[in-house]
Parts: C-alpha cells; structure tokens; sequence
C-alpha cells in the first residue's frame, strides 16, 4: 500500500514529536509504519528523507546518556540514508539536513574532528540555502552551522541570529499557506529553540526567553527547551541578590 500524502504527513508529525520528546517508542512506531511504506515504494524520496530524519531523532535521548560513541554511530548512519535521496525538493531538504547533522557528528566525535568536518557542514548547509533560500529548515541548518563555527572560519553569530528569524517567519508563512506544498514541515520549534540559543550566546536574555516560551507554545513537550534550556535563561534573568 503506497503512502500517500496525508500518511506522510502523520508520519513527519509522528518523528518530529518524537524528536522534541526524546522518545524511543513514538520512534518505534513510526518506523514500523515507515518500513512497511518502503516495502511498497523502496525509492520513494520522501519515505528515505523520513527514515533518515528518524534515525537522527534517536540521537536525543543519547544524547542526554552523554554516550557521544553511540550519538556519533547514529548520525553516521542517518548521513548515509540521507544520501539515498534524490529528486526535488526531498534531495535538496536532505542535504540541507545532511548539513546540521555534519556538525552534531564534530561534537560527538571531538573538536578536532571540525578540521574536516566543519568545511563540509558549512559547504552542505550553504549550497542547500542557495537553493532553497525561502526555506525554514535550510535557513535554520545555516545558521546553525555559522553559530558553531569559529570565527576565523566565518561564523557570525549575529548572521545566525538573522537566519533564525528569517526561519521563524519563513515557518509562519507555510503554516498561512491554505494547501501543503510537497516536501517536509518539521522544523519550527526547533529553529526557535536555536534563535534562544543565539540570544543566550550574545546575553539577550529577553528575547532568549520569549523565543524560547515561543518554542514552548508549537511544542509543549520539548524537553529540551522546557527542562535545560527555559531554566537557563530564567537562573540568568533573576536579580542577583
């Protein structure tokens, strides 16, 4: 039975949940039905886009383990599905991805890593914006990869800052749109988890906080957001006594 495109659509929504929640069994699910759909159609872009985005999800609760060995091992594997992609927009949205995640395998593997690695994040994440230069998540991976780069190497968090909201607006416009266009819509909450996480960076905690409580409203379950990074921003706000 071939997915159509309300299937995906459960199912995009089903990993991207997961992905906030860090959980393993909504994961499970997803891929159960994921698997069967690629049995059907085993060159479908939008089912490999979906597995990849899938195994990436595993890497959160991993990541809360601290086990970067196991992180590191699940975003190798994820970099490979994603490969398989090919036709437009699932190719170019794969790439993109293939971006953010070359720059998570640097911190799972180790800075020196970033010698090799980091060039490619920012290649991927550049040729992927050029693209697609309306796109939240292509937006959102490039200014991921100017946040963590050295500046020497051309990060700017400023820019990043810029993409993010640029992101956010971009989010909003699809969310108007009254029919789906093809490819993704995952991304939002996540690129305003990074926009708090710029803010922190440069200290504006105000706007920190309201990206963050923003983050908080698309995706309640964020666990990210609401346990580690809300706090953060809320130890840094209160007046020192």
């Amino acid at each position: 039975l071939r997915a159509d495109a309300s299937d995906l659509n459960r199912i995009e929504r089903t990993i991207e949940a997961a992905l906030y929640r860090a959980d393993v069994t909504v994961l499970d699910e997803a891929d159960h039905e994921l698997g069967r759909a690629l049995v059907a159609e085993p060159t479908s872009p939008a089912l490999l886009y979906l597995r990849g985005l899938s195994t990436y999800a595993r890497t959160r609760p991993l990541y809360a383990q601290r086990d970067n060995k196991a992180v590191a091992k699940v975003l190798e594997d994820a970099l490979e599905q994603l490969k398989a992609v090919k036709g437009s927009p699932w190719e170019t949205e794969a790439q993109a991805l293939r971006g953010l995640l070359t720059g998570e395998l640097i911190g799972a593997r180790g800075a020196m890593s970033g010698m090799t690695l980091g060039p490619r994040m920012s290649e991927l994440t550049a040729e992927a914006l050029e693209q697609m230069p309306a796109n939240g998540r292509a937006l959102c991976f490039r200014g991921v990869a100017l946040l963590h780069m050295p500046e020497m190497f051309g990060g700017d968090v400023q820019e990043a800052k810029q993409l993010f909201q640029r992101a956010d607006a971009a989010f909003k416009r699809a969310a108007e749109r009254s029919t789906a266009a093809v490819g993704p819509t995952w991304g939002h909450a996540e690129a305003l988890k990074w926009l708090a996480q710029a803010h922190l960076k440069t200290n504006d905690l105000a706007a920190a906080k309201i990206a963050a409580e923003r983050a908080l409203e698309l995706e309640p379950e964020f666990q990210l957001v609401r346990y580690q990074l809300l706090p953060a921003i809320v130890k840094k706000l209160a007046p020192k006594s």
